[in-house]
Parts: structure tokens; sequence; C-alpha cells
């Protein structure tokens, strides 16, 4: 028995075909069934005749890891069909973070939600605060070039007034620095980044293999 049957709506797969008329059977929270589910008994059943039922938008460009704290039912986007979000854009990520600039970290932000406590480190630890916690939707994490600027210089040793303004001022660390030279100095930050389910992980990976 399905928990939930979509009936009568026109279906796009989301593979670019023409829209066709199926019923969509969902139980637990996965799809399980799509056809014709007339016979099909259900627990639920939405009459969708008129409408379109199609897969999930992905908002490739969102800071929502900024809201998703305070705001875990995520009905702004939910409501638009948005079910991924890929987030950590424009070279800021709530993850990593080091003890010595954990307040810097929230500097970054124009808001910090409450419960936003920047108390993990390793981008696993801040993603399973979302696991424990409950979200509505799916979050893709790219890891931010600006938030790795501050973990490296950490494990670089002392740093000096200059470079503390341009981290502040989320700039280029030393200028020409490239930030790929400060990650190859400590593999404690890859070996953190790369233990997690981050969308960037392979470019630290093979920063951190040389």
């Amino acid at each position: 028995m399905l928990d939930l049957k979509i009936v009568g709506g026109q279906l796009l797969d989301g593979t670019g075909a023409p829209a066709v008329r199926a019923d969509v059977g969902i139980a637990g929270d996965s799809i399980t069934a799509v056809g014709d589910l007339s016979r099909e008994p259900a627990g639920q059943t939405v009459d969708a005749s008129g409408l379109t039922v199609a897969p999930g938008f992905i908002d490739m460009h969102s800071h929502s890891d900024w809201r998703l704290f305070a705001n875990r039912r995520a009905e702004s986007k939910i409501r638009q069909g948005v079910t991924t979000e890929v987030v950590g854009n424009c070279g800021f990520s709530p993850a990593p973070v080091s003890d010595q600039f954990r307040e810097e970290m929230k500097g970054f932000a124009l808001y910090v939600p409450p419960g936003m406590d920047f108390k993990w480190r390793s981008v696993k630890e801040y993603l399973r605060r979302y696991e424990d916690e409950g979200l509505a939707l799916n979050v893709a994490q790219l890891i931010g070039h600006g938030t790795l600027r501050l973990v490296p210089v950490e494990a670089d040793g002392a740093m000096d007034q200059e470079m503390r303004y341009e981290v502040q001022g989320s700039r280029m660390v030393r200028g020409p620095v490239d930030i790929l030279e400060l990650l190859a100095k400590t593999d404690c930050l890859g070996r953190e980044v790369i233990a997690a389910p981050a969308v960037a992980a392979a470019a630290v990976q093979a920063v951190c293999r040389q």
C-alpha cells in the first residue's frame, strides 16, 4: 500500500521529454511507482488534475546556509518547488572553523540566526547539525575559499597585523599568496574537509595529495 498517491497530473520527468498523464506513488520518503495507479490503494490521495507534477527544483546559488538554522521548514523555497539548495557560494561557508578565528567567522555574516554557534570545526560536524535537528530540503554544501583562508593561516603560525586586516576584510591573505599554497601547508584541514560529504572536497583532496 502506498502512503501517498498523486493522481491526474501532467508529469514532467526532468529529462526534457513532453509532459504525460501519469500518477505518482510514494511510500515512506521515496517514489515507488509511476503510471496508472488507479487500482493502487493509498493512505492519502492528492488530485492533481489540471496541474503539472515535476521533480523538485535545484537552487544552484543560495545563501540559505545563514538562514536554515532558524528556519528548518524553509517554506519560502519549498512553496516555490525548490527541494535542493547549493549553499556556501561567493567564497564563504560556515565551515570549517578554526578555534583561533571563530569570532571572525561570525563577523563575516550579515545575519547569524539563533542556534548558529560555530562550535563545529569540520564540514562533517557542521552538516551533522542539519541531520540531527532536521531539515525540510536537501543541502549541497560548497566550501568557501574565503573560509578556507582563515583555517590554514592558523596552522601557518603567527598572524601579523597586516594579515589579520586582510582576513577580516575577506581579501587575499598576503596578496599574491594563493589559497592552494596555504592548503598545501596543512593536511589536517584537508583530512577534515575530505572526510565530510562536501561538494568541493575533491579539489581540496587533489591539493593535499601534493
